[in-house]
């Protein structure tokens, strides 16, 4: 019989995370890098875009340019790696309390409004308000996983 632990859950969600936004934004950047400086115009990097079409919808006016070539994921996925990043970096030993899990709830909160007020015709999308939105969604969601993921918890699941 296996025991784990919710922190030990919370532990290996935020690692997996860290490493697989690690490995999106390489990507995403380097593509266009080194089809720009190798002068490579037909590198086959399909299997890299049906992964990323799983959770992007890869439209190429709302991607940002790099050397004049649009990346293969939007603006916003673009800011949620980003912002995934930049939450697990800053808050990696940070201790949990209520006004930091208000705050990460914040983040999560004015990055969903910003997408709702978009779909309702409100407000107009450009990349840059995309890619902001995507750091705050980022940044909140590994912030709050990282405040739960310290919280001394004592239930643990059986597997």
């Amino acid at each position: 019989m296996i025991k784990l632990s919710l922190k030990a859950i919370f532990m290996a969600l935020k690692y997996y995370l860290l490493i697989f936004s690690l490995f999106v934004i390489c990507f995403s950047i380097l593509i266009p890098s080194i089809q720009v400086l190798f002068n490579i115009a037909n590198l086959d990097l399909q299997w890299f875009e049906n992964l990323m079409a799983r959770s992007c919808h890869q439209g190429t006016v709302r991607s940002v340019s790099l050397f004049s070539m649009p990346l293969v994921i939007c603006a916003r996925c673009l800011g949620i790696y980003i912002g995934t990043l930049f939450g697990f970096f800053i808050t990696k030993k940070i201790s949990f309390s209520w006004v930091r899990f208000f705050f990460a709830l914040v983040c999560i909160t004015v990055a969903l409004m910003e997408k709702y007020l978009e779909l309702i015709d409100l407000l107009n999308y450009n990349n840059v308000l995309g890619l902001a939105s995507g750091v705050l969604l980022g940044f909140g969601l590994i912030y709050s996983i990282n405040l739960v993921s310290n919280v001394k918890l004592t239930k643990e699941l059986s597997a």
